[in-house]
């Protein structure tokens, strides 16, 4: 959301380009807890997932539509740590993750034995970091500038400290079964051209230089 609380991001401006395709109205619903994302579509609440990350656990879930972005994971590192660019070196630390994430799950498939500490949604993962109770954590790559304390976490866990562990596909979803939906949905993908979609990556994915960038 912007600073008016009101929805904005790459998938706002998709969603929007997608509803102007069909000709149909779309309602953004804001939730801060990403668990509660996935039960209201899950159980048809909300009619589709605006974006996540496919993965074998939530096939059995939801049905995905075609891929519309590759997206990177990345662990973010706290300032004072050094030498580290792979997971594997991460066993002295616990590793914050949201729960039901894609983090979780993939982090535990590539590293079995790293020590996790689960929240229940991104702000108390970002509060603990803050106060030194982690000093690593999963996350998207700019998907934390909506935090009330992004200044102060940014400085702690700059940007350019991150280890880029996996890169997959990003997806919409609607809850398993909904076939005539998810047909609905697949014919406004296909009227977006790629540059069409080029142009909204490139707006919302640029580099912006700020006090946590590495200026050369």
């Amino acid at each position: 959301k912007n600073e008016q609380g009101m929805p904005a991001g790459i998938m706002v401006d998709f969603w929007s380009l997608w509803a102007k395709k069909q000709n149909i109205d779309v309602e953004f619903i804001i939730l801060d807890d990403w668990s509660n994302t996935l039960e209201l579509v899950a159980n048809g609440t909300i009619d589709l997932h605006a974006g996540l990350a496919i993965n074998e656990e939530r096939q059995g879930t939801f049905d995905f539509t075609t891929p519309l972005f590759f997206q990177d994971s990345h662990v973010f590192l706290h300032k004072d740590i050094e030498g580290i660019n792979h997971l594997s070196q991460l066993q002295p630390y616990t590793l914050g993750v949201v729960k039901n994430s894609a983090h979780k799950t993939e982090i535990n498939r590539l590293q079995p034995n790293l020590q996790l500490r689960v929240y229940d949604n991104r702000k108390m993962m970002f509060d603990a970091a803050i106060e030194g109770e982690i000093l690593a954590f999963a996350n998207l790559d700019k998907s934390f500038k909506e935090y009330d304390n992004y200044d102060k976490l940014s400085i702690q866990f700059p940007s350019y400290q991150k280890i880029n562990y996996y890169s997959g596909k990003y997806a919409s979803a609607v809850t398993k079964g909904r076939k005539n939906l998810l047909q609905f949905i697949e014919q406004g993908l296909a009227k977006i051209s790629v540059d069409e979609k080029r142009l909204i990556e490139n707006q919302w994915r640029k580099s912006t230089r700020s006090n946590n960038a590495l200026r050369l």
